[in-house]
């Protein structure tokens, strides 16, 4: 072995495990947390990891809800398994973006709705409603948004 190796195995050794690979247990959405298997099945469950790495009671930003048996990375913050967080995932049921003003699911959905409602003039006069399969397909849309967006 080379010096440069041996050196990179102490120091890999030394180096406390801050990151690691997990399988999703359950999912908690009303207090934005998961429990998770480690990989490394001889490792104990954690419990309670936190899908946003800052914990500061706000329900704004960006969470990513993994789905149930995806493999996700795990950080510990100063090595503390209290203080584990989602840092990825391989699968996500959904995402929630919001800030303290505005969701995008809420956003998005008054978006469509606005469209439904449209009144469009024409050199003949004011045109109202949509012709069903246009307004069907946007309804369709308006439906499928929760299965991306969660508020």
């Amino acid at each position: 072995m080379q010096l440069r190796e041996m050196i990179q195995q102490i120091v890999r050794e030394q180096l406390p495990v801050q990151v690691f690979p997990a399988t999703v247990l359950s999912v908690n959405k009303a207090e934005a947390i998961i429990d998770v298997q480690p990989l490394d099945k001889q490792a104990p469950e954690v419990f309670d990891v936190r899908l946003r790495a800052v914990d500061d009671d706000l329900a704004t930003g960006l969470i990513l809800w993994p789905a149930v048996d995806s493999v996700v990375l795990i950080g510990l913050i100063g090595n503390d398994i209290n203080t584990a967080f989602m840092v990825g995932a391989s699968e996500l049921e959904s995402f929630t973006l919001s800030t303290a003003q505005e969701s995008l699911l809420t956003w998005l959905q008054d978006l469509v709705q606005a469209v439904q409602q449209l009144v469009l003039l024409t050199n003949t006069g004011a045109t109202t409603g949509m012709l069903p399969t246009s307004q069907q397909a946007l309804q369709q849309l308006l439906t499928r948004l929760p299965n991306l967006l969660t508020a």
